[in-house]
Order: structure tokens, then C-alpha cells, then sequence
């Protein structure tokens, strides 16, 4: 499935929301219940959220799902 990011990578949008609320990788995994590698693969483009994790990942940002992701 071809998830079209408005303007940036979903990495990219990632890690600059978790810099923008100054959590570290670690306090959003904590957060998510995850580990922060993670976090880190997301932010590096290794691995994609599961649905799960994209739901919370929307709400902790505020972002709409069907708006960021094209859906």
C-alpha cells in the first residue's frame, strides 16, 4: 500500500514532532509502550508504525490520518 506524505517523509514528520514536544526517543517509546530502536527505525525509514501504533502516534500529534496520509 503507497501512503503519499504531504511534502515530507513520514520519518521525517516523525522525529520533527517528537523534537517539536522535546521528547526524546526514548519518552515516545515509553510512551507508546515500544523500545526506542524502535522509534529509531521509524525515524530512519527501516520500518513503518502498525496501525496501532500510527493511531496513537496521530492522536499524541494531532494529526489528521486521512489528511497527512492521503488516505
Amino acid at each position: 500500500m503507497k501512503m503519499g506524505i504531504v511534502n515530507m517523509k513520514f520519518s521525517e514528520m516523525l522525529r520533527e514532532a517528537r523534537k517539536k514536544i522535546n521528547f526524546s526517543q526514548k519518552s515516545l517509546a515509553d510512551r507508546l509502550g515500544l523500545k526506542p530502536p524502535t522509534i529509531s527505525k521509524y525515524e530512519n525509514g527501516v520500518a513503518f508504525p502498525s496501525p496501532e501504533v500510527l493511531t496513537a502516534l496521530c492522536e499524541l500529534f494531532h494529526w489528521d490520518m486521512a489528511q497527512t496520509f492521503q488516505v
